[in-house]
């Protein structure tokens, strides 16, 4: 999410698919898909159903939990769709325009992702360094992104799905 907006920001050519960012992104979703993998193993020994069913009764705390757990849940099946769409076959198959809508979804994923780590930091009652930390990250991304977004309006790039149509920019 943040080689696109630099790309901007430096002037170099930004296509709306690019084989470096594609790859970024299935490393960055793959990463993502094993956290969870992982992430199950860690509480409840493993029993899904705890992860995803309030017992009776359930605290505030232990709300929080299923509720980040099923955020999380959102995140990462957006991201295991990204990564299964993301080659060739799947911009053939799809078509760019309706491939890079899909691929926005990115923005889904990530702001789920940002709200799992916020609640399990404060549920993890980790420190206050590593909640500036995941916030730091997320900050600087959106910022990336707004100042990128701006540049190219101010350049007066428009986008294909801008345009309703699928060339690249």
């Amino acid at each position: 999410m943040v080689l696109g907006p630099l790309n901007v920001l430096r002037g170099i050519h930004n296509p709306t698919h690019s084989a470096v960012r594609r790859d970024v992104g299935i490393a960055a979703g793959l990463a993502a898909i094993v956290h969870t993998v992982l992430g199950l193993q860690v509480h409840m020994g493993g029993e899904l159903s705890r992860y995803f069913l309030p017992p009776p009764g359930a605290n505030a705390s232990g709300l929080a939990f299923v509720a980040g757990n099923y955020i999380g849940l959102v995140s990462t099946s957006v991201f295991a769709l990204l990564v299964a769409i993301s080659n060739n076959a799947g911009v053939r198959s799809l078509g760019l325009a309706r491939w890079k809508k899909l691929q926005r979804t990115v923005y889904v994923a990530a702001g789920a992702a940002f709200l799992h780590g916020i609640i399990y930091q404060l549920l993890e009652k980790r420190n206050l360094a590593m909640i500036a930390l995941l916030v730091g990250c997320a900050g600087a991304v959106i910022a990336l992104q707004v100042k990128g977004m701006r540049s190219r309006r101010k350049a007066g790039v428009v986008t294909g799905s801008e345009r309703g149509d699928a060339h690249q920019q």
